[in-house]
Parts: C-alpha cells; structure tokens; sequence
C-alpha cells in the first residue's frame, strides 16, 4: 500500500490540471496495452494484427473456423430395402456402344469429364514404369491420387477412370470391380451400362478396372485378374474386391455387392447353365471377397493358360486357409451375353493336373508374384484399364508333377 507521505505528495500533485490531463493519459495507454497482451479476446481476432507472420495466422483460423462450422459431417449410406432395389433396376443386354453410352451417363457434364481425363491421365501415364513387378517400390500411384479433381453428377462425385463415390453420405463399403478382358467391347459397355446403376441404388463407392491380356498367348483369365486387382490397389483402399466375367448382367437389384458375408458366390445362377448350378463347388462368373482375403488366399493362380480352372482353385486356396463361402441363392441370378462357344484349343490343357497339385503353389504363385510388361495404363471415362504383354515362366522344382505345361507355346488364342 502507499504510505501517508506518498498519498499526500500524489494529491497535490493531481491538484494541477495539467498532472491531471498527463495522469489520464497514462491510465489509458497502459490500458491498451493490458488489452493487447490478451491475443484471445474477441476484439484482437476481429480486427487482426498487422504483422506479417500474425496475419497469415490469423488467416489461417478464421478459415479453419469457417470450415468447422459450415461442413457438417456426412452421415453412413443408408442401404435400400432389397425390395426398392430389386424394383429399381432392371437387366438391360441391348447392344451399346460407349460413344451413345457415355453421353448419356454423364449428361451435361460430359465434356467437363472429358476435359478432366485429358487432364489428369497424362500426369497418370508420366509416373508410370513401362516395365516393372508389382511388388516394386517404384511402381506405386498413390492411393486417392485423383481426389481433388471431381465431377459432380446426381448424388454421386465422379473421379477420372470410372471411380464413383457418394456425395450426400460415406458409403459402407468400397468396391473394386475387376473384369478380366480381350477384345470384348461391346460387352464391356453392356456391363457397365447395367452395373453403374446397379451399384448406384445400393450406395456403394465403386470403380471398375480392367486387366487386359495384350498378345495372342492363350488367355489367362486368372492372371489378368490378379493384373487388375493389383492395379486397383493404386487407386484406393477397397474394403471389397469383385472378379467380374464380362459376359454376365445381375438380373436382380437385391443381389448386394457390398462386402457382407464375403467371400461369396454371386453368380449362382446364370442363364448360360439353365439357371442351375453346374456342380457344388463352383466359384466362378462373379465372385465377392474382402482385400484380407485376398491377401490370405494369394489370389488367383496364374499357371492356368486357356479356359477353364482358375476358378475352382481359387475355392480350394479360400478352404485352404479355413475360409468359408457363401452363395447368393435368393438373388444370384444373371443374365449370359451370347460369344462364341471355346473351342478345344483355348482350353487349358494341364488343367486337371494345376488343380490337383496346387497346394505345392499357391503359397508362392498368385498375387504375391506376377511378372508382366505394361504396354498401357489408360484412364477412360467409365473404367481404367491395365494392358500387360504376359509370358509363361519357368517353373521351379515345386511343378514337377505338371512340369509339360511349360512347353505348349503352339497352342494360339484366335482373335
């Protein structure tokens, strides 16, 4: 406290009005500055500080605030009942070409989507090897690569490559649709013509990547599987991973793709077998399984050159591991797009003796190793295709019980 002495000295001094005018003058500036040691108060945030550093700050919070308080976060898809989608989609095999069918998806925003491919797929094709094994650090895309360029089209974002995600919801489930392909055009835009709405109404995010055998070789379905499979694992985390024959339409909406009950037969029913199931372990035409366990099983073999196998090993390599598969019995029904009966020659001729001998392969060969040369990656409008120049590899001692498979170079797939 003041003493007497200093109270009494401070008084006569406040007795003239010029100590006065400079006593208030003082309390007010030491004001100021005790109002301005609290960076916090409503007032300092309002009109900002005029430094460089503070400014940009400042900046930066007002529009972190901004962003907090304007976005709300987006609720879980909510899934329709299987009655709304089995009445909301209906099968269409119609011929279509992608030059009628891609106007028509995309409507007013077709040159938008247009200008956004010529955009990005260039800066896409620049980071890729020409040559390189899938399990190289080198070939890497990273993942959401093309996030920040997006069309929006009804309720859902559309990104380059035919990679669909909702707008208004966070969908339960990611789907990669894989379809294995050589010169099938036409029904590759039967099929997404179907499925695009089909995946739709189920409010799953969705993208459909293509593996496409380049050479004359013998088709292998199994590694262009794998082939596509390890291409959209560059574009995104998918919780699930469908294999997709291009030659079959879901004919019911119900029939959901989402990752429940995986690994699943979708396609028990196909018109190609009357409607019926051809024998009791088929896994074939489409099936549904997580990336776990695709992972676990090592995916698809790749020894299986010609028609026929692959499927049913991949059954055998699920079991394997205690994985258990369920069937679409209720909805799993498809439609067949007419193609030329396989002749003979595009069979695979060991395949009796791949299957009977696989567990001495599947811990090795599959996904965990594939050796191709990309001949292209190209992002299209309403898919990305991986095209590959594929060999036959010389086997190691574990193929000895199928070792003649390496020599039947002669047997040619006729275009």
């Amino acid at each position: 406290m003041l003493g007497y002495k200093h109270m009494r000295i401070y008084f006569l001094l406040c007795r003239s009005s010029r100590w006065r005018i400079w006593t208030m003058i003082v309390m007010v500036f030491s004001a100021i500055l005790l109002f301005k040691s609290f960076p916090h108060l409503p007032g300092n945030m309002v009109k900002g500080v005029e430094s460089g550093n503070d400014k940009r700050e400042l900046n930066n919070i007002t529009r972190t605030n901004k962003t907090i308080s304007t976005k709300a976060p987006k609720i879980i898809c909510e899934i329709p009942s299987v009655s709304d989608l089995n009445s909301t989609y209906e099968a269409n095999v119609n011929s279509i070409t992608f030059d009628i069918l891609e106007p028509a998806l995309f409507g007013e925003s077709y040159q938008e989507v247009l200008s956004l491919l010529k955009r990005t797929g260039g800066l896409l094709v620049e980071r890729l090897k020409s040559q390189a094994r899938t399990d190289e650090k080198n070939y890497t895309i990273e993942k959401e690569y093309f996030d920040g360029d997006i069309v929006k089209i009804g309720n859902y974002d559309y990104l380059p490559g035919g990679r669909w995600r909702p707008s208004d919801c966070n969908p339960k489930w990611k789907v990669a649709i894989v379809v294995p392909f050589r010169d099938r055009n036409v029904h590759l835009a039967i099929l997404l013509h179907n499925l695009i709405p089909f995946l739709q109404n189920q409010k799953l995010e969705f993208g459909f990547f293509v593996g496409e055998q380049y050479n004359s070789l013998l088709f292998n379905r199994g590694l262009m599987k794998n082939v596509g499979y390890r291409g959209a694992t560059r574009f995104g985390d998918w919780n699930c991973v469908i294999f997709h024959d291009i030659d079959l339409v879901p004919m019911k909406g119900g029939n959901y793709y989402g990752c429940d009950n995986f690994p699943r037969h979708l396609a028990a029913y196909t018109e190609q077998f009357k409607y019926r199931l051809p024998y009791e372990t088929i896994f074939g035409g489409v099936v549904g399984l997580t990336a776990e366990q695709v992972r676990l099983s090592n995916g698809y073999s790749n020894a299986y050159w010609g028609w026929g196998g692959e499927d049913d090993e991949l059954f055998v390599r699920l079991k394997r591991r205690g994985i258990n598969i369920t069937r679409e019995t209720e909805h799993g029904y498809y439609r067949s797009l007419q193609h030329k009966k396989k002749l003979k020659k595009q069979l695979c001729p060991e395949v009796n003796c791949l299957y009977n001998n696989f567990q001495l392969r599947a811990d090795w060969e599959g996904i965990n190793n594939m050796t191709y040369s990309i001949k292209s990656l190209e992002l299209f409008p309403l898919y990305t295709k991986i095209s590959v120049d594929v060999q036959k590899e010389v086997w190691n001692s574990n193929m000895k019980p199928c070792e003649s498979f390496s020599n039947h170079e002669g047997h040619q797939h006729d275009k």
